[in-house]
């Protein structure tokens, strides 16, 4: 089985370092990490991992757009999920998903009492850096979660 840890966890530090800095993830960073995805997945399993790349990378991609279209998440963030599915596969991004929002939500509230405490506005807190520590809690609990599978 070929693990894509390495690019996963690149990605998502790249893009969460892009978000914290700019509040915007590059096209050109989360098409590369797309179109890894889809080379590892042929690469490992010829068509079967190519479908299985592209089906993880249509289910991040649709998880997020919902959330979009109610300007919950921004278009980078869809984009990343997208780009994360072909790295891990559908069962992957939607545990990357589950414990992402929930490492989101903490840090929500973080980032909440912070601005109460100094009376300054609240814009909310970047997803990217929640998804970014959410990578090395499934590399531990779950690494199945990130592997290529093996054609059939």
């Amino acid at each position: 089985m070929s693990n894509t840890l390495p690019l996963l966890a690149a990605l998502t530090l790249a893009a969460a370092v892009w978000d914290l800095r700019t509040r915007r993830i590059p096209n050109e960073l989360v098409f590369c990490g797309l179109v890894a995805g889809l080379a590892a997945g042929a690469a490992v399993s010829g068509l079967y991992g190519f479908g299985h790349a592209l089906l993880g990378a249509a289910v991040g991609l649709g998880a997020l757009l919902f959330p979009w279209t109610r300007g919950w998440v921004g278009g980078g963030d869809v984009k990343l999920f997208a780009a994360c599915g072909a790295l891990m596969g559908w069962q992957g991004v939607l545990g990357l998903l589950l414990v992402g929002s929930a490492l989101h939500g903490l840090l929500t509230l973080g980032v909440v009492a912070v601005a109460k405490l100094r009376k300054q506005s609240l814009n909310g807190a970047p997803f990217a850096p929640a998804v970014a520590a959410a990578v090395p809690v499934l590399a531990i609990s779950r690494p199945a979660l990130l592997s290529i599978p093996q054609g059939v």
